[in-house]
C-alpha cells in the first residue's frame, strides 16, 4: 500500500476516535494565497500532502512540510498562506 495512502487512513482513524467524526473537510490550492483569518468551531487537524504550507495561529507562522500535522484548537483564530 501506498505509504501516504496508509497514512491517511490512520490519520483518519485517529480523527473518528478522538474526536468524534462530525466533518471531514479537504482543501487544497494551485497557487501562493492567503486564506482569510477565521475561527472553527471544532478542532482542527491538518495533512501536510504536496509543498509547504503556511499557517498563523497565536501570532506565530507555522510551517507544514508534506507528511508533517497540525493540530489548532476550536475557537483559535488562524488562517494559512502559502507562497
Amino acid at each position: 500500500m501506498n505509504k501516504l495512502l496508509h497514512f491517511l487512513i490512520v490519520i483518519f482513524l485517529l480523527y473518528l476516535l478522538k474526536f468524534n467524526l462530525g466533518n471531514l473537510d479537504f482543501f487544497f490550492s494551485t497557487k501562493g494565497q492567503r486564506g482569510e483569518s477565521h475561527v472553527d468551531r471544532e478542532h482542527v487537524l491538518i495533512l501536510g500532502v504536496y509543498k509547504n504550507t503556511y499557517y498563523h495561529v497565536d501570532g506565530k507562522d507555522i510551517k507544514v512540510c508534506p507528511g508533517d500535522i497540525l493540530y489548532i484548537c476550536k475557537n483559535n483564530l488562524h488562517h494559512v498562506f502559502s507562497p
